[in-house]
């Protein structure tokens, strides 16, 4: 049976991951709702994803960093290296 990578052995713990992504739904100004509908799934499963009730998985978090035009390695906490 094939499983998808959940985000456990990352840099950051799923709660953490989920956190980052809140923070960052909220630094763009946009709701989980028309996040939910821009990855095509319903805002009550994207709710239980970032609340901890159901498994965040790492496509998850690929799919809403694609979505949000950021990097998917912010959302692991992890940082660029400062320019010089």
């Amino acid at each position: 049976m094939h499983n998808e990578p959940t985000v456990w052995g990352m840099a950051k713990s799923p709660e953490g991951v989920a956190a980052n992504i809140r923070a960052e739904i909220a630094r763009y100004g946009v709701t989980q709702r028309s996040l939910a509908d821009q990855l095509g799934m319903p805002p009550s499963t994207l709710s239980k994803k970032l609340s901890g009730s159901t498994q965040l998985l790492a496509v998850d978090v690929e799919r809403i960093a694609e979505v949000l035009g950021i990097a998917v390695s912010s959302l692991y906490g992890e940082r660029a290296p400062a320019v010089a």
